[in-house]
């Protein structure tokens, strides 16, 4: 690995480490919403285990 591929990849574990332990605030925060299976079962026409092969990736 070359030396600037890790000196990023290590101030990126330094600053994930300072985010979690609250030190540090993120650049960027995502809310995802909570998955209805079965609300999604009854608008698609495919069978159970294909939907929940989908929803636990």
């Amino acid at each position: 690995m070359k030396e600037e591929t890790f000196n990023e990849l290590l101030a990126s574990v330094k600053e994930a480490v300072a985010i979690s332990k609250g030190e540090a605030q993120p650049s960027r925060v995502w809310h995802i919403a909570q998955v209805e299976p079965a609300a999604i079962k009854q608008t698609v026409s495919t069978p159970n285990p294909v939907i929940m092969n989908v929803l636990q990736r």
